[in-house]
């Protein structure tokens, strides 16, 4: 016996194994359970994040195409009303200078008439 090493701690465990052996896998029966549920609250915890990343893009996808519908809508309104100002300007123009015509030609026809 003298040959044979003894360890203080495999005394130990040898009386802890025969005082809690059944608490012992009741313990490790529990931790087994719940690194499974652990196991199954992540892996579901991770589809449901995938899930709302997906649902996220669409989403962002979704207002983007519709903000990009709403800016062309509006640059052709803004069009719209520039090409209707330029038009009005450009009948006001005319008109100003149809009108200027006329009072330089009255002008020009009373200066003659003066000269007479």
């Amino acid at each position: 016996m003298a040959d044979q090493p003894t360890s203080p701690f495999g005394d130990i465990s040898m009386i802890r194994d025969i005082l809690m052996g059944q608490q012992i896998s009741e313990y490790e029966s529990r931790f087994q359970e719940l690194e499974n549920t652990i196991r199954q609250m992540s892996e579901l915890y991770e589809q449901k994040l995938t899930d709302l990343k997906k649902e996220h893009a669409a989403q962002t996808k979704q207002m983007q195409e519709a903000n990009s519908q709403r800016f062309d809508k509006l640059e052709a309104m803004i069009h719209a009303k520039i090409n209707s100002l330029d038009n009005k300007l450009e009948k006001v123009s005319q008109d100003d200078k149809h009108d200027l015509g006329q009072m330089l030609a009255k002008i020009g026809a009373k200066l003659m008439k003066d000269n007479v």
